[in-house]
């Protein structure tokens, strides 16, 4: 349906403006424990970072974006990687 297409099409832009906008290691905590499914620890030797840290700025994420984004947006980030890859 085009106008479900539409919606779609808006709804993940509106989600890579938002995801733009949050710091850098804040997102590729997001991104790579969500859309690459890789384990606290992985994450936190990637970025150099205790595995604490990393938990900590991903559980403060999550519930920020559940404050700040609509329902159906923060759906599309936790499904998105079905999307994208």
């Amino acid at each position: 349906n085009v106008e479900i297409d539409a919606i779609n099409s808006e709804n993940f832009t509106s989600l890579q403006i938002y995801m733009q906008k949050l710091p850098a290691c804040h997102r590729d905590i997001l991104i790579m424990r969500i859309w690459q499914d890789l384990q606290f620890q992985e994450i936190a030797s990637i970025l150099k970072k205790s595995e604490g840290q990393c938990k900590m700025i991903f559980y403060r994420m999550i519930n920020k974006m559940k404050q700040e984004i609509p329902v159906n947006l923060f759906i599309l980030f936790v499904v998105a990687k079905h999307v994208i890859h």
